[in-house]
């Protein structure tokens, strides 16, 4: 039957938890499992990462969950940078070995004058793109009339505000 009294509430906030997180939340990743079973794998995770793959085709190759992937990202930072500054200094290695060999063939006439500067383009953009420089500008032009000149001409004699004294 029921009955008039209001019913307690009560919350037990001085207790210690039961559970561990784990237990709790089965999506947890934190790529533990991976590097405790497969080291190896776990490491070409970190390279790949490093190398600027992206996480779904290392999720595939590697056969893991692309949330490993990004778990392992978030924990593996300084491995990945230290990675991302080895290919860094390769590619600035590299452009520059590529650069020698255009004009060294260039000089020789061995080549025709268009084929190895597409390469030396592509090694070029990517050593800016790994530096942070940009590797395209790109110039907005406004285009205007005569008519929209003399309107803005018009527009700031309205806002002049004549300050001479008439008194004078």
């Amino acid at each position: 039957m029921p009955t008039s009294k209001r019913r307690q509430k009560i919350i037990p906030d001085n207790l210690p938890p039961i559970l561990k997180e784990e237990e709790v939340v089965p999506s947890l990743f934190t790529g533990n499992k991976l590097a405790e079973k497969d080291p190896a794998r776990y490491a070409k995770v970190v390279q790949e990462l490093g190398e600027g793959k992206p996480l779904t085709r290392i999720a595939k190759t590697n056969k893991v969950s692309p949330a490993t992937v990004m778990a392992i990202q978030k924990r593996e930072v300084k491995s990945i940078d230290a990675v991302q500054s080895l290919t860094q200094g390769l590619t600035s290695y590299a452009s520059q070995s590529c650069l020698m060999k255009i004009i060294e063939k260039l000089e020789n006439d061995t080549i025709p004058a268009g084929v190895l500067p597409i390469c030396f383009g592509i090694l070029r953009d990517k050593e800016k793109n790994d530096l942070g420089q940009a590797t395209s500008i790109v110039e907005h032009k406004k285009v205007l009339t005569i008519d929209e000149v003399q309107k803005e001409l018009d527009g700031l004699k309205g806002e002049v505000i004549d300050i001479t004294d008439s008194t004078v």
